[in-house]
């Protein structure tokens, strides 16, 4: 929670919140500022002063991440690879002997746990990195 101080007097209002300050005259009946990221709403009336502090919540989303070796055979005729989870849009990254591998159906196409290759792989190893909820 913020530290909210305040001061009026007869024509002028300060309010410090976390030690940063903003002020203005009370001849209107309200001020309202910003300060990183919190809004702030202060209405003075002849003898009562209110302070509304609203503070923005943001939204962080966690992801795992997976690194695996996807399940199926590599013997240059298949061409659908497994994963063990479903992987988060656009965090999924294929590497075929090592080589980075280009999604958007150039390489591969994803579609839920099934990776397919546009030319199966004739030998070597599948590596996948991607993250997942």
């Amino acid at each position: 929670m913020s530290d909210v101080d305040a001061t009026i007097t007869e024509n002028e209002a300060t309010v410090d919140l976390d030690q940063q300050s903003i002020s203005g005259e009370v001849s209107a009946s309200e001020i309202s500022a910003e300060i990183a990221g919190i809004d702030l709403n202060i209405v003075a009336e002849p003898i009562n002063l209110a302070i509304e502090v609203a503070q923005s919540t943001t939204v962080y989303e966690y992801y795992t991440p997976m690194e695996e070796a996807p399940t199926g055979t590599i013997n240059s005729t298949n061409t659908d690879f497994e994963l063990s989870l479903t992987p988060v849009a656009k965090t999924v990254k294929v590497f075929l002997n090592g080589a980075f591998q280009t999604p958007q159906g150039e390489d591969y196409t994803i579609s839920g746990t099934t990776i397919t290759f546009v030319t199966a792989p004739r030998h070597g190893k599948l590596w996948v990195t991607y993250q997942t909820t």
